[in-house]
């Protein structure tokens, strides 16, 4: 009678719903060591581990798609990076290798500036085949992120990494099972770092490094090679936008208007007719001590909402506070949106 022995990576997918008659035949030689009997295992036929990995892997399994009408992190980044301690890995930044290896098109600037910022000199490089992004982090001028992408033409991506780059991290290769589930294999980059890597299609894989003086993972690298990536969806596009604005706003709430500027700037051009978008910008605009551009977007908010009784009077008192408006202008309610701002914060503006 032929027993079979199944290692316990394969006993573990039973779990997670794999039939066993799926599964591949497995020989093995019966042998004896010390009085005991073993039965080692000789071959394994056929079995793909990258695909096996997948069902395997209880965080990237689950990384499944979030509603588009949801803006928390959590939904955005998708997976279970709620369950690992922050001081292991940022959670955000699990969720995010999660959503990235799922979705290897959403490896483009127009997802992830709303992710994770805009790149430095990212506008410049629209028209290159062969792209290089880079995210920074102060102090010291550090690189967070980075995205190498490359085509046959500039609007299509064939090889894609995107990479995480960890400064302090306290992750560690014992610490990857337990988190990210069986590894595919364990080798040393061209640096000589030690390198885990999974991976379940020929096309996706996802690396953690470490350098030779260090045993906590320094890098992170999410790589796609095969057929042209298609853009992200709107569903996508949307879920992000969302949380970007959501978090500007809560910046701009709290003082930190240098940081939320540039993104309501965007929010300004993506919806040019919404008065409150303009509202926003003014007054962060206000708070960064940008007073020209802060008039002007108050005058636009105006413009867009005339009967906005709301949006009015907040431009309204913000005007008069700068002193381009006279204090009783409120109460004789001229019509502002007839008003250029040159008018306004020029020669002409009224004296008070």
């Amino acid at each position: 009678m032929l027993t079979i022995v199944l290692p316990t990576e394969i006993l573990g997918i039973f779990e997670n719903g794999i039939e066993p008659w799926n599964l591949p035949s497995v020989s093995f030689l019966r042998c004896t060591v010390k009085g005991k009997s073993f039965l080692i295992a000789l071959s394994i036929a056929a079995i793909n581990f990258t695909n096996l990995s997948y069902h395997v892997n209880p965080a990237w399994a689950q990384g499944s798609k979030p509603n588009a009408n949801q803006s928390s992190s959590q939904e955005l980044y998708g997976g279970n990076a709620k369950n690992i301690s922050a001081n292991v890995l940022d959670p955000e930044i699990t969720g995010l290798v999660n959503k990235l290896v799922l979705q290897p098109e959403l490896m483009n600037i127009e997802y992830l500036q709303y992710v994770i910022g805009l790149p430095e000199k990212g506008h410049q490089q629209v028209s290159f085949n062969k792209k290089d992004y880079r995210w920074y982090q102060e102090p010291g001028r550090l690189v967070r992120y980075s995205l190498e992408q490359n085509g046959p033409h500039p609007e299509v991506a064939t090889d894609s990494v995107f990479t995480v780059h960890l400064q302090n991290s306290n992750l560690t290769m014992k610490d990857l099972p337990g988190i990210f589930g069986p590894m595919t294999k364990q080798t040393y980059d061209h640096r000589s770092h030690l390198t885990s890597v999974y991976s379940w299609t020929s096309n996706t894989y996802v690396a953690f490094s470490h350098p030779p003086h260090d045993t906590h993972v320094r890098e992170i690298k999410i790589g796609y090679n095969g057929p042209p990536l298609p853009g992200p969806s709107e569903e996508d596009l949307q879920l992000a936008y969302n949380f970007r604005k959501a978090n500007m706003l809560a910046a701009a709430a709290a003082g930190r208007h240098k940081e939320a500027v540039p993104w309501l700037v965007v929010d300004t051009k993506k919806n040019p007719n919404d008065a409150n978008s303009h509202l926003a910008l003014a007054e962060s605009y206000r708070g960064n001590l940008q007073l020209n551009q802060a008039i002007k977007e108050y005058y636009k908010a105006i413009e867009l909402a005339p009967n906005d009784e709301s949006v009015r009077g907040r431009c309204v008192t913000a005007l008069v506070e700068l002193r381009v408006l006279p204090p009783d202008y409120a109460r004789q309610r001229p019509q502002l949106h007839q008003q250029s701002p040159t008018q306004m914060a020029g020669v002409n503006a009224p004296s008070l």
